[in-house]
């Protein structure tokens, strides 16, 4: 009965994902027609029936999931194969073994990696901390007075930290003030290559859309990053383009990215430091978020978001592409991008049910599978 309630409401809810929106573009080849599956994971008072932190990863050939319990500062582990809750990964906030915030993480061969706005920690699957790496004391070659790692509105978009296992680097946001008659106008992205074990530093200087170069763009400004085979992939929220790093010879290659109903840049705002200034501006601009590798069948997803000028309704649109970035499908979806995460097969996302048809035994999950 708990299968047919959820799963009823799953159809409805991803109907909108077959409307109008997409079927005007079938003859286009740019059909949306998702396999839709729905899980059953068992959870206990202790878990969340939302993550809006989420990492996915495989271990045993297992699909897995790693989210952050924001309410008892700990990570639960879920078994997406087996449906079933693997372990919790309690984290301390005093003692050796602290972690004072959660910012982007991610799990590498039993190793998590969190970097927050000021710290790097290593943990092992216990909580302890491995290693730990102030961001603004362990680097000599960083100036303070001309570089950060972000501060405010500056801090990362992401929540999958972009980290390379077998080289022991993580690469992220860092900027630079820009100045004029001594006051800070702008802040211009680059990306940080982060040693972990050297406790190196090396910022690379990256290709950037003009327009961060004219005018100002706030949290629209902050790159997406994240790792693509044996190179970098970033991209702005404020234009669809995509660029590749390739971080052993330098060279950028710029894509440009097709979408169909969300086109064009975002606006820009006048520079201010106001948050609440900012944080409207970012919420309700036109933008294009990150995309999310399928490691089933080498898709990649994005959602993109229609400005909203009203401050009513959002309408967000998914998109499918094949693995040289051409469009594949798109439709009109219920759901913005913090709550939904690529997986092994698909992307899986978290129902938002009424409350009368909450299962507090059951993490409302369901799995959309496109077929190229």
């Amino acid at each position: 009965m708990k299968y047919s309630i959820i799963l009823f409401i799953t159809i409805i809810l991803f109907h909108g994902c077959s409307n109008e929106h997409s079927q005007k573009h079938q003859n286009g080849d740019y059909k949306f027609e998702p396999e839709i599956d729905t899980l059953q994971i068992s959870i206990d008072e202790t878990k969340l029936q939302m993550y809006v932190r989420v990492v996915s990863f495989v271990k045993d050939n297992h699909e897995m999931m790693i989210s952050y319990n924001h309410l008892l500062h700990s990570f639960d582990i879920f078994d997406i194969t087996k449906q079933t809750f693997y372990k919790t990964v309690n984290l301390k906030k005093d003692g050796p073994n602290s972690v004072l915030n959660v910012g982007e993480y991610c799990i590498k061969n039993d190793t998590i990696v969190i970097k927050e706005s000021n710290f790097i920690y290593v943990l092992d699957m216990e909580g302890q901390v491995l290693k730990r790496i102030s961001l603004y004391d362990s680097f000599e070659n960083l100036d303070e007075r001309k570089h950060h790692f972000g501060r405010g509105l500056q801090l990362s978009k992401d929540k999958e930290l972009c980290y390379n296992s077998e080289e022991k680097k993580i690469y992220c946001p860092i900027y630079e003030n820009i100045e004029n008659n001594g006051k800070i106008v702008n802040f211009l992205p680059s990306i940080a290559e982060i040693d972990i074990d050297k406790k190196s530093l090396k910022i690379i200087d990256i290709k950037r859309p003009e327009l961060l170069q004219k005018s100002y763009y706030g949290d629209l400004a902050k790159p997406f990053i994240s790792l693509f085979l044996d190179k970098i992939l970033y991209s702005f929220p404020l234009l669809p383009n995509i660029y590749l790093l390739d971080t052993k010879t330098g060279n950028i290659k710029e894509i440009q990215v097709k979408h169909i109903n969300v086109k064009g840049s975002a606006d820009d705002i006048p520079f201010t430091w106001k948050s609440k200034t900012n944080l409207n501006y970012s919420r309700y601009s036109k933008q294009y978020f990150n995309l999310k590798p399928d490691l089933y069948n080498k898709n990649y997803y994005r959602i993109s978001q229609e400005e909203n000028k009203d401050k009513g309704k959002f309408k967000y649109y998914l998109s499918v592409f094949d693995p040289e970035f051409n469009l594949i499908s798109e439709g009109q979806c219920d759901f913005g991008n913090e709550f939904y995460f690529s997986g092994k097969k698909g992307i899986l996302k978290f129902l938002m049910l009424p409350d009368e048809k909450v299962n507090p035994d059951v993490l409302p999950l369901c799995r959309m599978i496109f077929e190229n």
